[in-house]
């Protein structure tokens, strides 16, 4: 299966788990239905999201022979469709580690690339459009930041981090991938935590950006966690898959605390 339960660490790998452990494999890969699906999915989501904030997601199809000008020319389309469809911002995810080798999915490991490829979407839009840039965890984001941003752009941090996944007996699984798969969940909280800290370090008195943060929120406190290291809102797919009540706990408790632009999607 491509979602299994798992337990164990980035220095050892982990080993799939029977139950609910808190952290699990997603290796889906990026697929797609065909355009006319989307599209219409689209159409629909901001016709009837109008008092919500609506994000669409794009990323490239990256294989061994693809050109870097097909990446820009893919994300820039893409982006540019976004907008035309009622997106009133689109987030180009430059960090999908669940992908065959030789397949680009991780683009932010190379700061320059995504510079040119955030730069090539910004000719598609206009400059006043919202773009939000979806990395995957770096120690130090300072040359991603130098590279990529401009005044109207939001950091997504961060994407699941690939690791080996075994299983009970010690052999390993996604051999197609190198026996690796994306981990989420709570095995990465403290790598979230430490991103969105380190690219909050990176905002200047002239150029500042809103971090959206996720990565191990499994309840309140995980989101609380986040927006005291520097996040302005805060998002959840492996928690929310777990607890269908997620959102609502977290928006509950951020009032209550008062964390500073106390945002939830």
């Amino acid at each position: 299966p491509n979602l299994l339960h798992v337990k164990g660490d980035f220095a050892h790998g982990f080993v799939s788990r029977a139950g609910v452990t808190g952290s699990i494999t997603n290796s889906l890969g990026m697929p797609t239905p065909e355009p006319g699906f989307w599209r219409a999915e689209a159409r629909r989501v901001a016709e009837t999201v109008r008092d919500r904030f609506f994000v669409m997601s794009v990323t490239a199809t990256v294989g061994r022979e693809t050109s870097e000008e097909d990446v820009l020319s893919q994300f820039s389309s893409l982006a540019l469709e976004g907008k035309n469809l009622g997106a009133d911002a689109v987030e180009l995810n430059l960090s999908c580690p669940n992908i065959l080798p030789g397949e680009g999915g991780e683009t932010f490991t190379d700061a320059k690339l995504s510079g040119r490829v955030v730069d090539a979407v910004r000719k598609r839009v206009g400059g006043d459009y919202p773009v939000f840039i979806k990395t995957g965890y770096l120690r130090d984001y300072r040359e991603f930041v130098e590279e990529t941003w401009d005044d109207r752009v939001a950091y997504v941090a961060m994407n699941s981090v690939a690791a080996v996944v075994r299983d009970r007996d010690g052999v390993p699984l996604f051999t197609d991938r190198g026996g690796k798969a994306g981990i989420c969940g709570s095995a990465i909280r403290e790598l979230a935590r430490r991103a969105v800290a380190n690219l909050a370090e990176q905002r200047t008195a002239g150029r500042d950006y809103k971090i959206v943060g996720l990565g191990g929120i499994l309840g309140p406190r995980d989101a609380v966690s986040l927006m005291k290291s520097g996040a302005d809102a805060v998002e959840s797919a492996t928690g929310a898959l777990l607890n269908p009540f997620l959102a609502l706990e977290v928006r509950l408790r951020l009032l209550q605390t008062k964390v500073r632009g106390a945002t939830h999607r």
